[in-house]
């Protein structure tokens, strides 16, 4: 017998597309799902196994042609071909998966797909919230517009094939018993290299500040230090001025330092910092013990209307969303 990936973690396998749809919904995101031709057949099937905070990692098959039209996301989906073929078109662009090409399929944007009646992914899908916080971890900055990548990832060739290898042991590891990928600090690791080679390897706007972070010298002392006394104490009070006299240097030497080094200001890293901190706790706290309003005053962000609008434009959705999440 033939074991499939992932094939300790079964999440269901059903010839009934209502249940299908409903059950696929729970690992993904809400959708419309069509058979195309029920003379193929139709027999899903879906293992999922989370391996992070922010990843998951899923063998999924539909066993029949069929048409998917996923809802909004707020994750990034990497469609690592197993088998067939899938074709996918969005924002204008025509794809295509089949064993030698994967997808990366962005998060909050329209999508359609058409997989064939012997198509197989591995998905490996990843928070938005988290890769972009991995990303300006990278950088040691913020970000100043959506990461998008580009939609092609050949796997068979190039940094690809050695990002895909890394995933598939990662489903090798995870098949078998007794292995370090299940301690919680093993698997960790595993989704820091996985995100930080899909980084590296996929092209995308800020893979030129990659390299530059790379060539660049290690901060300087005064920056390292206004550094770790907001990301200690970013609910504090911090001004440039009060940032550059706890470190010794005079504000404009604390500035240029800032931008040279980080490539923001101490105000625009301060703020991401918060909204970070204030994304976390909502994600913690329930509803009906907590209020968008206090966990953002709690952190530095008095004037509700302002936060919620920098918030929106930092993740993608509103506080009150991810608290409701």
């Amino acid at each position: 017998m033939v074991l499939l990936p992932l094939h300790r973690f079964e999440l269901f396998q059903s010839r009934d597309v209502d249940y299908t749809r409903d059950m696929t919904a729970r690992a993904f995101c809400a959708h419309k799902l069509e058979p195309l031709d029920l003379a193929t057949g139709f027999h899903a099937r879906l293992n999922t196994k989370r391996v992070g905070d922010g990843t998951s990692v899923s063998y999924l098959a539909y066993g029949g042609d069929v048409l998917i039209e996923p809802e909004e996301r707020t994750y990034f989906a990497v469609l690592v071909p197993f088998a067939g073929e899938c074709r996918i078109e969005y924002a204008g662009e025509q794809i295509r998966t089949y064993p030698g090409e994967a997808a990366v399929l962005p998060p909050d944007r329209s999508l359609v797909m058409n997989w064939s009646a012997d198509c197989a992914h591995l998905v490996f899908r990843i928070e938005r919230a988290a890769l972009e916080a991995h990303l300006r971890h990278l950088l040691g900055s913020a970000l100043h517009q959506p990461l998008r990548f580009a939609p092609r990832m050949p796997v068979d060739s190039g940094p690809g094939r050695g990002w895909a290898a890394g995933l598939r042991m990662l489903v090798t590891l995870l098949d078998e018993s007794d292995t370090l990928i299940e301690h919680p600090l093993a698997a960790a690791e595993f989704e820091s290299g996985l995100l930080t080679g899909l980084l590296l390897a996929q092209p995308h706007a800020f893979q030129s500040q990659l390299a530059d972070r790379n060539a660049r010298p290690a901060p300087s002392r005064s920056v390292r230090l206004a550094v770790d006394i907001m990301q200690n104490h970013p609910e504090w009070e911090h001004t440039t001025s009060s940032l550059a006299k706890a470190t010794g240097v005079a504000v404009r030497t604390l500035q240029r330092g800032f931008r040279e080094e980080l490539g923001v200001t101490p105000r625009e890293y301060l703020n991401d910092v918060r909204l970070q901190r204030v994304r976390d706790e909502l994600r913690a706290r329930r509803p009906e013990h907590a209020t968008v309003g206090a966990i953002a005053s709690r952190w530095g962000f008095p004037h509700l209307g302002r936060f919620s609008a920098l918030y929106r434009k930092r993740f993608g959705e509103s506080p009150s969303s991810t608290l409701r999440g």
